[in-house]
C-alpha cells in the first residue's frame, strides 16, 4: 500500500520457546482474566476496566501485571466504579517468572488502542494454552483468529469486551477448545526456526 514491492517483503513471526510455558488449569468457580503490559493509555486497560463496570463483575477476577504512569489513575478508576474486590494490581513481574502468571489466568485480554505489531504477551498466552480477547488493530489479527483461538474486538469497544467475557462465562468449554487451538498454532513458530528464517533472509 505504501509502494514497497511485495516481492521484497517477507513476514516472519516472532519466535517463542514454548517449552518455557505450561498449560494452566481453568478455575471452575470464576473466570480469571489477565492484563500484562505497560500501564499507559495506549494499552487500553481503562477500556477493559470499563467493560467490567458494564457487567456483573462478581463472576470474574482481573490480574493486572505491569507498571506505568497511569497506575494510580487506573486504581482510582477501579475504586470509583466499585471494582476493587475483583481487580488486583500486582505491579512488575520479572520476565523469568512470567510463566507463573499465565498459570493463574484463564483468558488474556489485550485491549490496546494503538497499532500493536506482534505482542509477546499473546504468543506467551498461546504457548500456555490460553485464549485471547484482543483489539483488532495492527498485527494482532495475524495471531488471534476470531472465534477460533480467541476473539477480536473493535477498537475501544468496552461493550464488545464485556460480551466476549460473557461468552466464556456462559460456555466454559470454550476456554479449553480455543486454548488448545491457540497452543497448536503457536507451535509453528519455535524460536530457533524463526531465528534461522531471519538469518536466511539476511
Amino acid at each position: 500500500a505504501n509502494g514497497v514491492p511485495s516481492d521484497k517483503i517477507t513476514v516472519i513471526q516472532n519466535g517463542i520457546d514454548a517449552e518455557n510455558f505450561s498449560l494452566g488449569q481453568p478455575s471452575a468457580a470464576e473466570l480469571t482474566l489477565g492484563f500484562i503490559g505497560h500501564l499507559g493509555k495506549h494499552k487500553g486497560l481503562d477500556v477493559l476496566l470499563h467493560a467490567l463496570s458494564l457487567m456483573d463483575a462478581s463472576r470474574v477476577r482481573l490480574l493486572v501485571v505491569g507498571t506505568g504512569e497511569d497506575a494510580e489513575w487506573l486504581q482510582t478508576f477501579c475504586h470509583e466504579r466499585g471494582l476493587d474486590p475483583y481487580v488486583r494490581f500486582v505491579g512488575h513481574v520479572e520476565n523469568h517468572l512470567i510463566a507463573s502468571i499465565y498459570q493463574q489466568i484463564d483468558v488474556l485480554v489485550v485491549p490496546s488502542v494503538w497499532p500493536e505489531n506482534s505482542p509477546v504477551t499473546i504468543t506467551e498466552a498461546m504457548a500456555s494454552g490460553i485464549p485471547v480477547i484482543a483489539s483488532e488493530v495492527g498485527g494482532i489479527s495475524e495471531l488471534v483468529e476470531d472465534g477460533v483461538t480467541g476473539y477480536l474486538i473493535p477498537l475501544r469497544d468496552s461493550l464488545a469486551i464485556a460480551e466476549r467475557i460473557g461468552r466464556f462465562l456462559a460456555r466454559p468449554e470454550l476456554l479449553k477448545a480455543m486454548g488448545e487451538r491457540a497452543l497448536a498454532k503457536i507451535q509453528a513458530y519455535p524460536m530457533q526456526q524463526q531465528v534461522e528464517r531471519i538469518v536466511d533472509v539476511y
